[in-house]
């Protein structure tokens, strides 16, 4: 028994799938466009590299985040108060950093940062707006289906479903479908020529032997990944399901890493 409810928590550990794309926690650095008190744009980075800029967001590396932690940490972000202006200004920028108000940024300012933040701030703007900016989209969905993932209800189960397809032209699609049937969110993205050229690759190094545990296990989940190849499906991953081998296991995870960047 200990060893079946042993085997059952490994299962459900191995089926866990980290989102590296989803926003989590408070931004590490947040922008945001301000019309008469009204903030009219907001683009934040976050500490595993998702961003947002307002309904888009994307992927960038971690290490951005990184650097812009490290940016942060090295300024001393003084504010003085210089000059005494007169003029309003309907419109400025809100910096934040983990939620905090770090400056505003407006026409007459009378606050002024000193030299090192201000040379810091426009560094951090600089990397902040060249890693949210989305991926072109400039191929298109044809040509065979090299990869797939399919999101699927395990039995009779009343789940939502997605599907994930790569193209060999390079093209990334993404589809949604709630539980009822209702068309959900849907995103098309490109690969570069190296991601295409390596998870093509991956495809084909990797042998996709299944096999079935020798310990029954008797936990179910409501969805199950199949993963297909030219349309054929080489492996359903899903709780107490079979077992894929372990170098097939290895090229997987490297066309997942790819594909988080591009779509959720």
């Amino acid at each position: 028994m200990k060893t079946v409810i042993a085997l059952a928590i490994l299962c459900s550990a191995a089926y866990a799938h980290a989102d590296d794309c989803k926003p989590t926690g408070a931004p590490v650095f947040t922008i945001d466009a301000v019309d008469r008190g009204k903030v009219t744009s907001s683009t934040k980075l976050f500490g595993n590299g998702a961003w947002t800029v307002d309904a888009n967001g994307g992927c960038a590396d971690k290490a951005i985040a990184t650097k812009v932690q490290a940016l942060l940490a090295g300024a001393p972000w003084k504010i003085s108060h210089p000059i005494h202006c007169e003029m309003m200004t309907t419109t400025w920028t809100n910096y934040y950093a983990s939620g905090k108000l770090l400056f505003s940024e407006r026409a007459c300012n009378p606050d002024q940062l000193d030299d090192a933040s201000a040379k810091s701030l426009a560094e951090i703007v600089k990397v902040v707006g060249a890693a949210t900016q989305p991926v072109a989209t400039t191929c298109k969905p044809t040509g065979d289906v090299v990869f797939e993932i399919a999101k699927k209800p395990n039995g009779a189960a009343k789940v939502g479903t997605s599907t994930t397809r790569v193209y060999a032209s390079g093209a990334v699609t993404y589809a949604e479908k709630a539980a009822d049937g209702a068309n959900g969110p849907a995103k098309s993205s490109c690969l570069d020529k190296d991601a295409l050229a390596r998870i093509v690759d991956d495809v084909k190094a990797a042998p996709w032997t299944v096999t079935t545990p020798r310990v029954r296990c008797m936990a179910r989940s409501q969805t199950v990944l199949e993963y297909s190849v030219q349309g054929k499906v080489v492996f359903a991953k899903q709780v107490c399901g079979t077992i894929l081998d372990e170098a097939s296991a290895k090229k997987l995870e490297d066309i997942e890493s790819l594909l988080a960047k591009l779509v959720p």
